[in-house]
């Protein structure tokens, strides 16, 4: 990685750790450089403004992200029910890049900007698209190699499955503690199991 690669990966690096706990609109650009320490030349040489910071940080930091937490460990799974179930947990109890005050950084971004801002809303969309056509790709070998029955719609168990995740992690902002993970993921496992 050259210098001005290790720079723009440093700004969004740092970018993410502020947004993820203030948010992006209570984020300033003197807040990015004061937390990275490179100068506000080499902020504006990476990026012309924030929103082109914004929408670098979620195409090129929080989607390889969201590609090795939800896409890599669905890409050979043939059992949903197991490796769906398997994925969440490990999302929710053994990740330690969230923290649970703080929530999902993408749904949070989708919150705070997916209505008001049409680059976030396409950039947003592509990130949650890219998690949606994992579990569905996950559900359709499962019923090809009947684990799952065959009137399982993948697409709309997926939509459920984002859904569920996002609002547990929203709801973990306000318990604190793991607690309503393990409560949603013991319904989770409930509804999987329907799917045989």
């Amino acid at each position: 990685m050259g210098n001005a690669s290790a720079t723009k990966f440093i700004i969004l690096e740092k970018a993410f750790e502020l947004i993820y706990e203030k948010g992006y609109q209570a984020t300033s650009i003197d807040d990015i450089i004061a937390k990275t320490r490179v100068t506000k030349g080499a902020f504006f040489y990476n990026f012309k403004n924030k929103e082109q910071m914004g929408l670098a940080l979620i195409n090129d930091f929080m989607a390889p992200n969201t590609y090795r937490l939800f896409v890599e460990p669905l890409i050979e799974a043939k059992d949903p029910v197991k490796d769906i179930y398997r994925l969440m947990h490990n999302i929710l109890l053994e990740n330690d890049s969230f923290r649970i005050e703080c929530g999902c950084p993408v749904h949070n971004l989708i919150q705070e900007m997916g209505a008001i801002n049409g680059g976030f809303n396409k950039a947003l969309f592509k990130n949650i698209e890219m998690a949606r056509n994992a579990l569905v790709g996950c559900m359709e070998r499962g019923i090809k190699n009947k684990n799952l029955r065959k009137d399982v719609d993948p697409e709309v168990v997926a939509q459920f499955i984002i859904t569920g995740y996002a609002g547990i992690r929203n709801i973990g902002k306000l318990y604190k503690d793991k607690s309503c993970y393990k409560t949603h993921l013991t319904g989770l496992k409930k509804y999987l199991e329907g799917l045989k």
